[in-house]
């Protein structure tokens, strides 16, 4: 009776138990990456010589797709990016008294981004020296932020700017700080000027 190598028993025993395990693996000398599919349930689809089911695409954000053994979630972020910018004016009380706002805003860069707005009937004079935030819906942007009203620093500020037809513009003041100042002019047309809003 011939007597088999020990050596040739022990390669068949290890082909044998690649052959009928659910978890292969794909390597080199230095890299070794283990292969297996969970489902939705924390289980593997495999079979003797192992066997994986999948699905792709992606049609919608934020979803997933799958198959009957697989579920691959996937989907993407639109970054919010909001910008608005231009000048005008509109005449928010008394007649013949102008309320003039002018703005460049970014949310990409906020630490250059400034707003003015001056009326003329209080003589009340804002600039920002610092925009805190903006954001933007709809054509209408909200930008936040701090800034000096006739050179007293502190207070705080809220302006509306809608791009639309016509544009319209509203700015509320709190105070803050040394500021004392309460100011609240709520959106209304503008007379004269042009704004742009850009973002969702």
């Amino acid at each position: 009776m011939k007597h088999i190598p020990i050596t040739l028993c022990l390669a068949f025993f290890i082909l044998t138990f690649l052959l009928n395990s659910n978890v292969l693996a794909a390597g080199s000398e230095n890299f070794d990456m283990p292969l297996s599919t969970v489902d939705s349930s924390g289980g593997e689809s495999g079979s003797e010589s192992f066997d994986v089911n999948t699905s792709t695409g992606q049609s919608t954000p934020i979803g997933k797709s799958e198959s009957e053994n697989f579920i691959n979630y996937a989907g993407f972020h639109t970054p919010q990016y909001a910008t608005a910018s231009g000048a005008g004016y509109n005449i928010p009380g008394a007649p013949l008294f102008r309320a003039s706002l002018s703005l460049k805003v970014n949310s990409e860069t906020l630490g250059t981004s400034w707003l003015k707005y001056y009326y003329t009937r209080n003589r009340l004079s804002l600039v920002s020296t610092s925009i805190t935030g903006i954001s933007a819906n709809g054509g209408t942007a909200t930008v936040t932020g701090i800034g000096t009203v006739n050179g007293v620093l502190g207070c705080s500020f809220t302006a509306t700017i809608t791009d639309s037809s016509p544009d319209a513009i509203g700015i509320v003041i709190t105070p803050g700080g040394s500021c004392t100042t309460s100011y609240n002019a709520p959106s209304q047309a503008i007379a004269v000027g042009n704004y742009s809003v850009v973002g969702e």
